[in-house]
């Protein structure tokens, strides 16, 4: 489903309890929806503009695993969570601006991450060259990193 979706004309913004966002998504180049989360607590709003993408959407995230949230304060207990459309439609932000940010640093970067480095991190070597990149990440980091 997700290779189906893309984020268009993404604004995101600052706001008192975190941040807000809203954007188009589209499902095989078709908008479907207008999504905004205004960034002060309770639910996305979501203007649906095809029944059928809805259905899908919904359909597709009750196949999803239950969500696990990390990294929470010490002495704070597991949260489990079950999957949602708003929580898909973050993790398709969240994936949308890591995205954005990969392609800036790609243009003048050889970027890898240790295999032990947390999601949604990258270290950059100052190279293009991907042999040089892999003969020196070979003798540093033998066999313990992966190229993003």
């Amino acid at each position: 489903m997700k290779e189906q979706l893309a984020i268009k004309g993404l604004k995101t913004w600052t706001t008192y309890d975190g941040g807000g966002y809203q954007f188009n998504l589209y499902r095989n180049n078709k908008k479907v929806a207008f999504v905004h989360e205004a960034g002060v607590g309770g639910c996305l709003d979501i203007d649906w503009s095809d029944a059928q993408a809805k259905a899908d959407i919904e359909a597709y995230v009750k196949t999803l695993p239950k969500i696990e949230m990390k990294n929470l304060p010490e002495g704070c207990e597991p949260v489990v969570l079950d999957a949602s459309v708003d929580l898909f439609m973050e993790e398709l932000v969240t994936a949308y601006e890591w995205e954005k940010k990969l392609s800036r640093y790609r243009k003048q970067n050889t970027l890898f991450r240790l295999l032990n480095d947390p999601d949604y991190s990258f270290r950059p070597l100052k190279t293009l060259d991907l042999t040089k990149a892999k003969e020196f990440l070979d003798k540093k980091y033998p066999n313990q990193y992966t190229f993003v």
